[in-house]
């Protein structure tokens, strides 16, 4: 996936999660305590949770797409219906 795509992808989840999702719940770019982790590392993309400044299950994936989507899979028991949301934004 190009740097265009990728950062496309990026900016319909953050706008999905923003109006979906509560503050805290997860966090894209780096690492934050409590929360569901997205990141780039290297030339590719981490998930994780985020506790006590550790990354607990962890899940590296080639493109940003695929790590998106493991995000939402890990919040998603809260938010039901929230993959399907973004999917929709993102192939408009």
């Amino acid at each position: 996936m190009d740097e265009a795509k990728s950062r496309k992808c990026i900016d319909i989840l953050n706008a999905v999660l923003k109006d979906n999702v509560r503050n805290g719940t997860y966090y894209i770019g780096s690492y934050s305590e409590g929360a569901v982790c997205l990141e780039p590392n290297e030339n590719n993309w981490i998930v994780y949770y985020g506790e006590r400044n550790q990354k607990s299950d962890l899940c590296s994936y080639d493109n940003v797409l695929e790590a998106s989507i493991k995000l939402i899979d890990k919040i998603s028991y809260e938010y039901p219906g929230l993959k399907d949301v973004f999917l929709e934004k993102l192939f408009e």
